[in-house]
């Protein structure tokens, strides 16, 4: 006779329930092994290197990253959608620069390699969101790359013996993290990452002043027109009468603060507040006459060279050819805006991944003060990356896909 406890017993034995403690202990190696890939990730921007060190560096935090995350949850290898958009314009990508016939160095660079290194970052810090300690981890690691960016664009200056003139002498800034301003860019992104993290008022003091002295010395004005553009846009979404000082209200001041800055300096210089706005003025009043020629900027050729590029490949695009610039020939330069660069680097369908990637992150983003911080340093990428080289390179991907991947927590579709 059949004992039907014995079977009950066989079937319980071959459908295991994880052991909590089994489960615990993956939890802390993979969360040890997340965390080692973060920081070494961030290594390459913090120390020099070269080409070849920088990318073994990056491929070694993200990899490490990604790996982390079959280790926490092993049974958990459904991708969300995200990730899905992300591989789908990996694979797109790979698929162009073959079509359009590119050798190695179209898949040996920045644009390529950041492409799939997003995904690395995005799936390993998707699968820590829910841990607390990850807001500790992002914090620390940008606090730190907050001070070294600053230290060593300080040394720059201190080796160059002057303070003077500070939009000719951010050119000849090159450190680890990148050159004038890109630098700019990442350092003012992490500063409002940290001005809506940090605990105390003295630690957000002195962020402000860091960002303030730091935004003179580099002189980006796109820099500056994105902070005071997210700015706005933060203290007219979130304005409250009742409150005497908020987080958006200082983020306010700090852009207007950084603006009398920036005309104090100039004045103190030997210039004026109209020597320091004459060249806009002068191109307004071009523009006004019809002589749109003298009214164009650099950034003016850059965009139509790359419109004239789109419209003879709006499909396939051109793939993630090497860029190497050369001082004064606007056709070397990337676009200055990533809208018309994903596009050049593959089209309609390479544009259309990528920003769906990034809106469903928004979108689906936590409501607490971690997430909102997150939220807004990617904000700030994607907005200073409309008049900048930004995003579509290994530092800033790295941190816009740690912070929409940190900030995630509600419901995205596998």
């Amino acid at each position: 006779m059949l004992d039907v406890n014995r079977m009950k017993s066989s079937g319980s034995f071959l459908n295991v329930r994880p052991d909590p403690i089994v489960a615990t202990t993956g939890k802390e190696r993979g969360f040890a092994l997340f965390a080692s890939g973060f920081i070494v990730y961030l290594l390459h921007m913090l120390f020099p290197m070269s080409a070849i060190g920088e990318f073994a560096t990056a491929a070694a935090g993200a990899l490490a990253m990604l790996c982390s995350a079959f280790i926490f949850r092993p049974s958990m290898r459904k991708m969300d959608l995200i990730a899905v958009l992300l591989v789908a314009r990996a694979v797109w990508l790979s698929l162009v620069n073959l079509v359009v016939g590119g050798g190695l160095d179209y898949f040996a660079n920045g644009a390529y390699f950041s492409a799939i290194v997003s995904i690395f970052v995005y799936v390993g810090c998707r699968s820590y969101s829910a841990d607390g300690r990850s807001s500790s981890l992002m914090t620390t690691g940008m606090l730190i790359l907050f001070v070294v960016v600053f230290a060593q664009t300080l040394f720059y200056y201190i080796q160059l013996g002057s303070f003077g003139d500070f939009r000719t002498s951010k050119y000849m800034i090159s450190i680890p993290f990148g050159d004038s301003n890109a630098i700019a860019m990442g350092y003012i992104a992490v500063g409002l990452y940290l001005v809506y993290t940090l605990k105390t008022r003295l630690q957000r003091g002195i962020v402000i002043v860091l960002m303030i002295v730091g935004s003179v010395l580099l002189a980006s004005t796109g820099s500056l027109v994105s902070l005071g553009l997210i700015a706005t846009c933060l203290a007219l979404g979130s304005f409250d009468p009742n409150k005497r000082l908020s987080h958006v209200t200082l983020l306010l001041g700090c852009f207007v603060f950084i603006a009398l800055t920036v005309i104090v300096v100039n004045i103190t210089q030997g210039g004026s507040v109209a020597a320091l706005f004459a060249s806009t003025i002068e191109k307004i009043e071009e523009f006004l006459s019809g002589n749109f020629a003298s009214a164009s900027t650099n950034r003016t050729y850059i965009y139509i060279h790359y419109v004239d590029l789109f419209c003879d490949s709006p499909v396939v695009g051109y793939g993630t050819a090497p860029v190497n610039a050369v001082w004064g020939v606007v056709e070397s330069y990337r676009p200055h805006n990533w809208v018309l660069e994903a596009l050049n680097q593959g089209g309609f369908a390479n544009l259309f991944f990528f920003t769906a990637a990034c809106v469903l992150g928004f979108k689906n983003s936590r409501r607490d003060g971690f997430s909102r911080a997150c939220c807004i340093l990617a904000a700030y990428l994607l907005i200073n990356s409309f008049f900048e080289p930004g995003v579509f390179g290994i530092n800033k991907d790295f941190l816009l896909w740690c912070a929409l991947g940190l900030s995630a927590g509600r419901g995205v579709r596998s």
